[in-house]
């Protein structure tokens, strides 16, 4: 009892952020090893351009899961591990989850890649391969493109590349919830060359997708439906939904919360490309978005520049509609809250209620911040706030500037309307 008291009562003074319990512990064990055989390695191409490096491995059971193909991530992950077609590994799935190469154990032996089965129960049957190095390709394997080194990466730059293009219908498809759009659609339509680009999806007619393999009329017609349906499009999904690296759904809304519209947008971007320096006014005003710096900035009007032809092709399918803030005169319209400490609710809950009254909610103080919303143990973002002389509110303080909204509500509802108000 004194154990379990104890437990309470650490619970209660440690609290909680939005991600985890401060009082929760966690026992990790050392994930399951097991050993195969490196037997050739597929070089895949991304969505964004990407040449990624999958191994094909001997199967081998880990965490009860039969594994036959590994990531090995980049080219930087194959000269680190110093790994080659016919070497011995130790893969582990991390989390129990996600297989990975983790140590090269040396060359391999015909006797390591005997008795294995596959997932399906067949027999594994090749021969063990002539041991030779990982030729990383200086071509994309699916456009014969000239690749770029980006770091650790290799890319493929060429925007209709088959891998990409089908990812990148796939992706689109995903992001507007397109059922009967998935990947062996999209190989087809790709490899049929119905679909050259992604605008091209909405060129379609049913006895284009009824003609393909597996494809009758009646989910020939389910498709167009579905592409029909779609445009319609806020101008937050359609930036969410082209897939431009750095921009997730909810960056995207912060951006059309921004700019309003695509015209808009795409002024910018030109506007950007005809003055390209660190002050230029596009930059700035993507700046001043939460969350985004001048990197990001750069990486979102870059993006929409190498797609500004799909952009303006997908312009005359659809209708793009502007954002509208419909919490724009809610009791925290036009104020902007920090949030640090312990709180009696989550963050997320409490950055809700904030927006659903209009506020915006940042993750940094600045000068321009209007309140910074403090429970216990509030660090640097306390004293900083308190420096630059912004307003320090607490839970229930800021739960006082609601009720005073909703109870004005209540009375206005509430009140009886007299003969004149008709």
């Amino acid at each position: 009892m004194v154990i379990k008291l104890d437990l309470i009562s650490k619970r209660e003074s440690l609290g909680m952020t939005a991600h985890h319990p401060r009082w929760a512990l966690a026992w990790k064990f050392p994930p399951e090893e097991a050993h195969t055989v490196l037997m050739d390695v597929d070089w895949q191409v991304g969505r964004t351009g990407t040449i990624t490096p999958v191994a094909r491995v001997a199967p081998v059971t880990v965490s009860g899961v039969t594994v036959e193909n590994v990531t090995l991530h980049n080219p930087g992950e194959v000269d680190r591990l110093q790994i080659a077609i016919g070497d011995k590994v130790k893969i582990v799935r991390r989390g129990d989850v996600i297989p990975k190469i983790v140590e090269v154990i040396g060359k391999a032996a015909k006797t390591d890649i005997e008795g294995r089965i596959h997932s399906d129960g067949s027999k594994f049957d090749e021969e063990l391969p002539d041991y030779s190095q990982i030729i990383i390709p200086n071509l994309c394997p699916r456009c014969d493109t000239n690749l770029i080194q980006d770091g650790a990466f290799i890319r493929c730059t060429n925007m209709n590349c088959p891998s990409r293009l089908e990812r990148t219908i796939l992706y689109w498809a995903r992001s507007l919830e397109l059922d009967g759009i998935g990947e062996k659609l999209a190989q087809q339509l790709c490899s049929e060359g119905l679909v050259k680009s992604l605008p091209d999806l909405y060129d379609l007619e049913i006895s284009d997708v009824s003609n393909l393999e597996r494809m009758g009329l009646k989910s020939a017609t389910n498709v167009i439906k579905e592409l029909e349906s779609s445009k319609q499009i806020s101008l937050s999904m359609f930036l969410s939904a082209l897939g431009i690296p750095g921009i997730g759904p909810e960056l995207a809304t912060s951006v059309a919360n921004q700019v309003t519209s695509i015209e808009n947008l795409l002024y910018l971007v030109n506007q950007r490309n005809e003055n390209i320096d660190e002050n230029n006014s596009a930059v700035t005003q993507l700046i001043e978005i939460d969350g985004i710096g001048v990197k990001v900035a750069n990486q979102i009007l870059d993006g929409l520049t190498i797609r500004m032809d799909t952009v303006k092709k997908l312009q005359a399918h659809l209708d793009i509609y502007s954002e509208s803030n419909p919490l724009s005169n809610g009791s925290l319209s036009g104020n902007t809250f920090c949030i640090t400490g312990t709180l009696t609710r989550s963050r997320k809950e409490i950055a809700h209620l904030i927006k659903s009254n209009g506020g915006k909610v940042v993750g940094s103080v600045s000068k321009n911040l209007n309140y910074l919303l403090a429970g216990e143990s509030a660090g640097s973002k306390l004293e900083n706030a308190i420096n630059l002389g912004v307003q320090v509110i607490s839970e229930s303080q800021l739960n006082e500037m609601l009720e005073i909204e909703t109870k004005a509500a209540n009375v206005e509802e509430n009140t009886q309307k007299s003969l004149m108000d008709f």
